[in-house]
């Protein structure tokens, strides 16, 4: 259980070392660089990064289309791992535990003393529509996030203000629905990681951003892949 809203986990393994080295090539891309390059030279207004937070490269649609994921997609595969679904699963007093997106985000510095944005300031995930414990977020990190230039993820547990400075391979499991938390005010340093948000398979009101291939469902054949069209068809049916 999160006891205290959060736990630091260790990932490692082939799908840690397929994930590496997919993320590394990534961040060097050139896509991420022109994007980076754009953001600089022409920053949307503050409604726009408010809304669709354009001051991070994210590896998904930032506007929140549907995307259609694939047999071979490795985000997947760590999601469906059986410890982890179990454990998450526990975390939502034992109820199955469905991904509602995951996406891999990439920060980089902009100026001190900025105005927070967004996921910047401190908030409670909308997901969790004021339902504790309903969604758990798995952060996995790509770069280290040692100094608050880099703009660590905070959380304000039991505990207190937690600042969670972490090294490329960190991980970390923890109730964003129900502790408010913020981050990415990068301001020396960049920050790469992965998230997976996983919601109470018994709510609806969080959609999915995603569709599986025919490939995919057979592949990974697991309860915590809850498509776009299943959920568009179960929210119909009760209306």
């Amino acid at each position: 259980m999160l006891t205290n809203g959060w736990v630091k986990v260790q990932f490692d393994g082939h799908i840690w070392e397929e994930l590496a080295t997919f993320v590394d090539d990534w961040v060097a891309s050139e896509s991420v660089r022109r994007y980076i390059q754009d953001y600089s030279e022409n920053p949307p207004d503050k409604a726009t990064d408010d809304l669709q937070r354009r001051f991070i490269a994210r590896l998904l649609p930032h506007d929140r289309e549907i995307v259609t994921l694939g047999a071979d997609d490795k985000f997947l595969a760590f999601a469906t791992q059986p410890d982890l679904v179990s454990f998450i699963s526990t975390c939502m007093g034992g109820h199955q535990p469905t991904l509602q997106y995951y996406d891999l985000w990439h920060t980089w510095p902009l100026a001190d003393g900025r105005e927070r944005r967004g996921s910047q300031e401190w908030h409670k995930d909308a997901e969790a529509f004021d339902k504790p414990g309903r969604v758990v977020k798995v952060f996995l990190y790509f770069s280290d996030c040692l100094t608050d230039g880099a703009g660590p993820f905070e959380m304000m547990t039991p505990e207190g203000r937690v600042t969670f400075l972490m090294k490329r391979g960190d991980g970390m499991i923890a109730d964003t629905g129900f502790y408010s938390h913020r981050g990415g005010y990068s301001t020396t340093d960049p920050r790469t990681y992965a998230v997976w948000v996983f919601n109470d398979s018994e709510r609806i009101l969080a959609k999915p951003r995603y569709n599986l291939t025919d490939e995919a469902r057979e592949s990974f054949a697991s309860p915590v892949l809850f498509e776009y069209r299943d959920w568009e068809a179960k929210r119909k049916a009760m209306v």
